[in-house]
């Protein structure tokens, strides 16, 4: 993958089971889609550090990481494009109530998501239940979907400056 960029990734996602295998998703306060919980990685932070606490942040769950699923850069992401590293986990035990970045926090069947799991989450969530060395994935969008997703993030980023967030 030539256009794989070779550099740290820029934030996380964390794909959590249960023994009846069920994944855990958040429906997400701002676009009110259901996704995998994660988020930026601070500065300081490792990979494995940031997906602990966005994981904890938005569901109120503590995990323990099991395996990276791998790495799924997203060039039409606004900024230039966003690199993720995917680990999968396991709950530990749940600590506290969701922050307030989730709306919704629960479990799911593969074969039975809600509608708003985006495409690109689909794909992450089979790659993590197919197992196997991690993978390294370019997620690209049609042109009408990145420029929406660009303006979305656009009115994220003012509601957010004007809420103080």
């Amino acid at each position: 993958m030539s256009n794989f960029p070779q550099r740290l990734p820029d934030g996380v996602q964390v794909v959590v089971s249960d023994s009846e295998g069920r994944v855990l998703l958040q429906k997400r306060e701002d676009f009110r889609l259901w996704s995998l919980p994660g988020g930026k990685i601070e500065p300081g932070e490792t990979p494995e550090v940031a997906a602990t606490r966005e994981l904890l942040e938005e569901t109120g769950f503590a995990i323990t990481l099991t395996r990276c699923v791998g790495f799924y850069w997203r060039p039409d992401m606004p900024g230039g494009g966003v690199l993720l590293q995917v680990f999968a986990g396991s709950v530990a035990e749940k600590i506290s109530e969701p922050g307030w970045e989730s709306v919704a926090v629960d479990w799911f069947t593969l074969d039975k998501l809600p509608r708003s799991v985006p495409g690109w989450t689909r794909t992450v969530l089979t790659d993590a239940a197919l197992g196997g060395a991690p993978v390294r994935c370019i997620q690209r969008l049609p042109l009408w979907k990145a420029w929406l997703v660009r303006l979305l993030y656009a009115l994220r980023r003012l509601r957010n400056r004007l809420m103080g967030r």
